[in-house]
């Protein structure tokens, strides 16, 4: 009996070991199985913004967290009707609201909305800031209880929570504000707006003068009133708390860019040479700064990486591609450049080439990433049929956003997220 009961024993043990395997192995499957990231959203808009990627589409605005893989509706509505064919986001620094600007035929709306919720906190008449003339130009945070607001005229901070506002740019001539001139639709208050870190002034780009449109001036401003600090210079983007990053134009019409420092007021020149597109500069997810030099009809792309901290450049090779034009209507080979990230000891660069294609008769995209540890160009993602593809890196480096238009002059698109890990294993 004694046998018996310990073979039971040894029996039912051997089931409940095989029952935990079953549960264990059930909850690494949950574990592993991750929702799939989003693929051909239809949208209006689409605009990474930190951790998230805002877009917006005809029911509504909503945000979504690739980290978790979860999306958030913040705005629900059936905005069809109002025939919109572009939106712009900003976040707060502290991450509770942000900056809803919609575009449509007629007319600009600007809204302060909560980040986490469908919650309105605050809508602002932009036709009282345009005093009846000058469209709106950008408008983002100062910091969590303040905004700037551009128009084509003037330059404005707001306080949200009081309604108190004060204009920083000096009042243009009537003469001119109140003009029907076409010429001075290109003019503006303040447009490239820069709020650095650990700094109460903005820096902007402002042009003034209807009869020398291609001389932008910039200026710091604060409420006491603004300054001018670099003539015949445009701002790009920032670098960090003390630096941002500008470029000027030369007689003969070339550009260079620079590095300005607003403590030291030194300049430093990044390049003398064509930036593919012109003013295609940006972050890395490790601080540093990227671009591409080359000019856009062929030749040799250079990819740059430059070191804010330690004034170190680092320069690769990344296309080198001989056509021939002869069949081509016209010769633009490069496209656009995506940006650049770091992962370990190496560097990818993104970005696309347009070529021509005999057998379709038209022009195709191939979006291509650079990997300067292997050296080696991949081409990813099947985007061939599409009319045109404008990709945008988030500031971690981990995902991007990819968005396909049947047409570049249709309000809609189709886009894709895609996770950066996918380029690191293709160049392996």
């Amino acid at each position: 009996m004694r046998r018996y009961f310990w073979g039971f024993v040894c029996l039912v043990a051997l089931i409940l070991a095989g029952c935990s395997n079953v549960f264990d192995d059930r909850n690494i499957n949950q574990v592993i199985l991750e929702p799939p990231l989003p693929k051909d959203i239809k949208a209006i808009s689409a605009q990474w913004a930190d951790d998230r990627l805002f877009y917006l589409t005809k029911t509504g605005v909503y945000a979504f967290y690739p980290a978790d893989r979860t999306t958030k509706e913040l705005l629900t509505a059936d905005l069809s009707k109002k025939e919109l064919n572009r939106a712009e986001f900003s976040l707060s620094p502290d991450h509770s609201k942000y900056i809803l600007v919609t575009y449509s035929l007629y007319g600009t709306s600007l809204e302060i909305r909560d980040a986490a919720k469908d919650k309105s906190i605050l809508v602002l008449d932009v036709d009282r800031f345009r005093k009846g003339h000058g469209l709106l130009r950008e408008a983002g945070w100062v910091d969590n209880d303040h905004i700037y607001l551009s128009t084509i005229f003037r330059l404005f901070v707001i306080d949200i929570n009081s309604g108190e506002e004060v204009q920083v740019s000096e009042e243009w001539p009537e003469s001119i504000s109140t003009s029907r001139n076409d010429r001075y639709s290109y003019l503006s208050g303040g447009y490239n707006v820069i709020k650095l870190d650990n700094c109460n002034e903005l820096y902007y780009t402002s042009v003034r003068d209807p009869e020398r449109l291609d001389y932008p001036i910039i200026y710091e401003g604060d409420e006491s009133g603004e300054r001018i600090i670099l003539p015949n210079a445009e701002t790009l983007i920032p670098v960090n708390e003390k630096s941002f990053v500008f470029r000027r134009k030369s007689e003969e019409g070339n550009y260079s860019t620079y590095l300005y420092n607003v403590d030291t007021k030194n300049t430093l020149l990044l390049t003398d040479k064509y930036l593919a597109p012109v003013n295609g500069i940006f972050k890395t997810n490790n601080g540093k700064l990227s671009f591409v030099t080359g000019e856009s009809t062929g030749g040799i792309y250079e990819g740059v990486i430059f070191d804010p901290a330690t004034s170190n450049f680092k320069y690769y090779d990344i296309y080198n591609h001989e056509r021939d034009y002869s069949y081509e209507k016209t010769k633009i080979q490069f496209g656009y450049f995506t940006g650049a990230f770091q992962k370990d000891d190496q560097y990818i660069f993104l970005f696309s080439i347009e070529e021509f294609s005999q057998s379709k008769e038209r022009y195709i995209t191939r979006c291509l990433a650079y990997n300067t540890k292997k050296q080696k160009l991949i081409e990813f993602g099947d985007y061939e049929e599409k009319g045109f593809i404008d990709m945008e890196l988030d500031s971690s480096g981990n995902y991007i956003v990819v968005k396909k238009y049947n047409k570049i002059t249709n309000d809609y698109f189709l886009f894709d997220i895609k996770e950066t890990v996918e380029l690191l294993a293709t160049s392996k």
